[in-house]
């Protein structure tokens, strides 16, 4: 690992930032995991080998912008992260097992009986940038950390050939800005708080690859020109899902915007409620009145979250499926010998 310091160019920027006003509501959406891995259940967790790379800002007294610490220091920082890089490796062991047992899909095992063995190699990467500010006279100092975590697994069958690959990764950044370059460095995040947050990012990452997981999802819902329709938008929002639904289904008559963001608005109250193909049935019939690329976009990602539900789907019924029975073994019955044929028998 090597440290030294970066000195950054101050460039100044501005930007502006708008948010319009509109009526949405989250919907929790499951996710099917990018390998499949059928009929596992039980899992078992190798310790990844883990290597790091420091690029650290750590300057003399003479400002941020000072000369490069020392070769003693740096062996002496080195030495250090020597040490703690042992310990982190077994920490993130735990704490891919953790994330594994959390999300609950499969179980984790420390012995021989288990489905599929999780293997691999973690490597962990931390840069700092520092910067010099000049506003109006008044000179400040900020450090930007950033840690990047990168995880390599394979999943092993328990002959030991990989059935699976991929690799997941978790970043976290810590800024700190003050008006001297070592306040800056004092109130940034160590660097060992960062690759442990980093790590954890990456393991939930990892997790899933190889599991499905819940996610969060914002949808929008459509005003037309009855204002009933506003109305009912925030009694959804607010979970009054009944009365909405009334109105949506009240308004479908009304004009044709009316129409389009009646029958949008109770596509989405499809979604709420799991009947996603009668959401995708209403999302096709609005891209056919109104075509527009927001409701392109609708039924594609409708499309695709029925592909994923009939791959969880599977992926379940291979899960659960019992072992095809073996055969009973049956006695051959010898065919009856010919008349005056002499019998023999076989030992």
């Amino acid at each position: 690992m090597r440290l030294h310091h970066t000195a950054l160019a101050v460039l100044g920027t501005s930007a502006l930032l708008f948010t319009g006003c509109s009526t949405s509501t989250t919907l929790k959406i499951k996710r099917a995991p990018e390998l499949s891995l059928p009929g596992v259940k039980v899992v078992k967790v190798k310790e990844f080998d883990l290597t790091g790379d420091l690029d650290l800002d750590l300057t003399s007294k003479g400002g941020l912008l000072g000369a490069v610490v020392g070769t003693a220091l740096d062996a002496g920082t080195n030495a250090l992260a020597a040490k703690k890089d042992s310990a982190l490796q077994k920490q993130n062991l735990t704490g891919l097992k953790q994330a594994i047992v959390q999300n609950g899909y499969y179980k984790v095992t420390e012995g021989d009986d288990y489905d599929v063995l999780i293997s691999g190699s973690s490597v962990y990467d931390v840069r700092d940038e520092g910067e010099e500010i000049n506003d109006n006279g008044k000179t400040s100092y900020q450090i930007k950390r950033k840690s990047t975590a990168q995880l390599k697994f394979n999943v092993l069958d328990k002959a030991g050939s990989i059935i699976a690959a991929s690799d997941a990764t978790g970043v976290q950044v810590s800024t700190s800005t003050a008006s001297s370059h070592t306040e800056a460095r004092s109130n940034v995040q160590s660097w060992q708080t960062l690759v442990r947050k980093s790590f954890e990012d990456a393991n939930s990452a990892l997790v899933k690859k190889i599991a499905p997981y819940y996610v969060q999802e914002n949808r929008t819902f459509e005003t037309g020109d009855d204002s009933n329709i506003k109305d009912a938008n925030k009694s959804a929002r607010g979970g009054a899902w009944d009365a909405a639904v009334m109105t949506w289904k009240a308004t479908q008559n009304g004009s044709p915007k009316d129409k389009v963001a009646s029958l949008h608005n109770l596509a989405i109250y499809d979604e709420y409620e799991g009947n996603v193909e009668e959401a995708l049935a209403k999302y096709q019939q609005v891209q056919t009145l109104a075509p527009t690329s927001s409701h392109a976009i609708d039924v594609a990602r409708t499309q695709g979250r029925l592909a994923e539900i009939q791959k969880l789907k599977d992926a379940e019924a291979s899960r659960t499926a019992k072992p095809a029975a073996t055969p009973a073994t049956t006695t051959p019955v010898a065919a009856p010998a010919k008349a005056n044929a002499p019998t023999s028998i076989n030992k």
